[in-house]
C-alpha cells in the first residue's frame, strides 16, 4: 500500500511541476479549449479573481 501510494505521488508531483509557471491566467483568445479542459480553465478564472480581488484590497489601504 504504501509503494503504491508512494508511485502515486510521485505521478501527481512530475505532473504538476510541468506547466509553465508564467502562463497567463487570462487565455481569452489565445487558445481553444477541449471540454476536458474545462477543470484548467475554471482554476485559472477562479485564481485570476483571487489575485485581482487582493490586488483590489492592497490598492484600497
Amino acid at each position: 500500500m504504501i509503494a503504491f501510494d508512494r508511485q502515486v505521488t510521485a505521478e501527481d508531483r512530475d505532473i504538476l511541476s510541468a506547466p509553465d509557471p508564467n502562463m497567463p491566467l487570462d487565455q481569452t483568445g489565445r487558445e481553444m479549449n477541449m471540454p476536458s479542459d474545462k477543470p484548467g480553465v475554471i482554476m485559472r478564472q477562479m485564481l485570476r479573481a483571487l489575485i485581482e480581488g487582493e490586488a483590489t484590497l492592497a490598492a484600497a489601504e
